[in-house]
Order: structure tokens, then sequence, then C-alpha cells
């Protein structure tokens, strides 16, 4: 049994090993460099136009939130979202529409659900509501791991709120993130190896604050320009088969009880509606049963732009493999419309 003064020896051993790791918490809770801890008026105010990644599920359930009662008009999905531009889907709904992206990275179909049934248990005004699924969304019926995938507490509740804050520790406390946080903070300068997962990020060059919307304006610029689709850029978009390939059943009994939750509550606020599943640059068809379903279920309200067609046939309706550009938003837009 350990004697008193061997007691207080250990103690004091123990908080002095300990003292990097309180200095590091310290750290993180005063600069909160996933903005998870504290709020902000804005979220992408950055120096130079560079930050730390931050959990857009999170972010938009904040300002969803904080700007409640005067929207009534909402874009959800991944990512690839982003595409559909707010003054453009407007030209499509009525003058006096309030519009706001409500968008997550690595959404899913169970995000996508929670964010609904949020804002229906807050009575918000679901006027106009576009969906943007892929066959990735749909796949996913539960909260996704990681700083930048995890679900907002605000549409799903306390436990959701302690797997952020712990996802986003985690995270920090990771060599490589400290590594290339540091050494941003220290030199003020983004070097190749930060953007590493996505752990410190260049790519947010311009943000809607009223709309949650944001946009690549530097992409954009070097297109208009003929200056992005440089031999690197062109090498990432792989060839693909000539047939068309089908994937797989998706649709189970889970993904199909949360559509029709979906379903449902667009026809309780009597929604003007639009569900669109993306044109990827891999060109996967759903599988027929599945397109079946939700042709039956949400009728001519579904738009289905999967698999090979005009606008997945050419590179350069993409920023890269995996995110289309507005261009081709704007189209589809017109396309299910204007019908």
């Amino acid at each position: 049994m350990l004697q008193k003064n061997q007691l207080i020896f250990f103690v004091r051993k123990l908080l002095f090993f300990l003292l990097p790791f309180y200095f590091l918490f310290g750290l993180y809770i005063c600069l909160d460099p996933f903005k998870v801890i504290f709020n902000y008026q804005d979220y992408y105010k950055t120096r130079n136009n560079v930050d730390v990644g931050l959990n857009r599920d999170n972010v938009s359930s904040i300002l969803a939130k904080r700007n409640l009662k005067k929207i009534d008009s909402y874009i959800l999905g991944n990512s690839r979202s982003l595409a559909f531009r707010v003054n453009t889907w407007k030209k499509y709904l009525n003058n006096n529409s309030c519009c706001f992206h409500f968008d997550a990275s690595g959404e899913s179909l169970y995000g996508i659900l929670r964010k609904l049934e949020f804002l229906s248990n807050n009575n918000a005004d679901l006027k106009n509501v576009l969906i943007i699924l892929d066959h990735n969304i749909l796949s996913k019926t539960n909260s996704q791991k990681g700083h930048l995938y995890s679900i907002s507490p605000i549409t799903d509740g306390f436990m959701a709120g302690y797997k952020l804050q712990s996802e986003s520790i985690n995270s920090f406390f990771s060599f490589k993130f400290l590594k290339s946080f540091l050494k941003f903070k220290i030199k003020n300068k983004l070097d190749d190896d930060m953007k590493i997962n996505h752990l410190v990020d260049d790519n947010i060059d311009f943000y809607v604050p009223e709309t949650n919307e944001i946009q690549f304006h530097k992409l954009d610029s070097l297109i208009n320009y003929n200056s992005y689709y440089t031999p690197d850029i062109v090498r990432r978009f792989y060839k693909r088969s000539n047939k068309q390939i089908f994937l797989n059943k998706i649709l189970l009994d889970k993904q199909r009880e949360m559509l029709l939750k979906i379903k449902n509550i667009f026809d309780h606020f009597n929604t003007n509606y639009r569900i669109i599943i993306s044109p990827l640059y891999d060109q996967l068809s759903l599988e027929n049963t599945d397109t079946n379903f939700l042709k039956t279920l949400f009728g001519n309200k579904y738009f289905d732009f999967s698999g090979i067609n005009e606008f997945t046939n050419e590179f350069y309706n993409y920023y890269e493999e995996s995110h289309y550009r507005p261009i081709i938003a704007e189209k589809i837009l017109d396309s299910i419309y204007l019908k």
C-alpha cells in the first residue's frame, strides 16, 4: 500500500504528465476550431478564405433554427446539392419565397428525414422543398461517423450532441490534424499536406449567409477562362463503360419507411416539392424496383438523372469526378419546372 509521501509524489507526477493534455484541451476550447462550442454570427468568416473544415450539418441546422420564422423554402441534400443555386431556383417559385440551403456533407437519408421532422415539429413553413438525392444518400440510414459528418443535436437530440463533441475532440487530438492546424496557425499559409482529408479547407471562396449557400467562384472563373481542366484535373475523370450499369437494390424496408415519412410530411404541409436523383459522373443507374418505388411514391414530382445521359456524358459538366456544376443544375430545374 502506498505511503502518504509516495501518493503525493505519484499525484504530482501524474499531473505533470497530464499538463500537455490540459494545455491542448484548453487550446481546443479557446480556439474552438470546428466551431461546435460557441455560437457564431458568421460561421464562414475566414482569414484569406482558408479555415478548418466545419461540420456542415451542424452549421446548416443552427442557421435554419435561427431563421426558422422567415424561411419557407429549403434545398436538402449532400454537397452536390450546392450546384442548385438559390437565385436560379427562385425563378420557378413565388417571388417572395425565402430560400435556404439545408445541406450536409456526406448527407444520409436519415439526416434528411430528421431535418424535415425538425421543421415539421417546429411548425416551419414548408412551402417549397427541393431534395437532391443519389445512391450514396439513399444507402445511408444512420448518422455518419467523423467530425465533419456527425448529425447535429438540433435535429437529432442530446446523444447526437455528445457524438459531435466527442468526434470533434478526437479529431483535434489526432497527430495529423494538430500538425496541420498548428502549422497553418503559425505560418498563416496553406500547404498541400494540410488539405488532406479536409483538415484545413480552402474550397469555400464565396458564402451567402442569408441562404447558407456556398459557391465556388474561383473554380467557375478558371473554367470561364479555359484554365481549369489541366491534364492533372482531366486524369481524375476515369473511363466508364459504354453499357448502362445498374446498381444493386438499395431501398430496403428501412429506406422505404423513411421515404414514406418524408412523403407524409409533404402531404401534411401541402408542399410544392421536387425529388431529384443527381446526374453523377459514375453513370450508375438505380435498380429498376427502386426506381419504380420512387416513381410510385412521388409520382410526377420525381426526376431521375442517374445513368448515361446528356449531362453525365461530358466531363466538363463536373468540377471533378464527384460534383457537377451549376450549369447542369440550371438545365435540370428548367426541365422539371417548365414541363
